[in-house]
């Protein structure tokens, strides 16, 4: 498995943020009535989350297919409401 240090997931990333310049969130569960119109900033794993991608079995979790461009803001709202995602690497119990 890929992590996210490697060239194949630059490269992605910088494909990803050139496809979806601007925010491609528009969903109203985390907070947006409207669709975004903020700088892309952050390749986001969507529908599903990477963890759930490579937890399927995906060959390629990172393929543009798998992301969509999301500005910084939106994208800690969307980790934040996903259950699979919450806490992340600051987790406190």
């Amino acid at each position: 498995m890929r992590g996210y240090g490697s060239g194949h997931w630059r490269t992605q990333r910088r494909a990803c943020l050139r496809r979806d310049p601007t925010c491609a969130c528009h969903d109203v569960k985390h907070g947006h009535s409207w669709t975004c119109l903020a700088p892309s900033t952050v390749a986001d794993h969507y529908p599903r989350s990477r963890r759930e991608l490579v937890d399927a079995g995906v060959p390629d979790p990172d393929a543009l297919v798998n992301l969509r461009g999301l500005c910084a803001s939106c994208h800690s709202k969307s980790t934040a409401n996903t259950p699979s995602q919450q806490g992340g690497w600051n987790r406190r119990t």
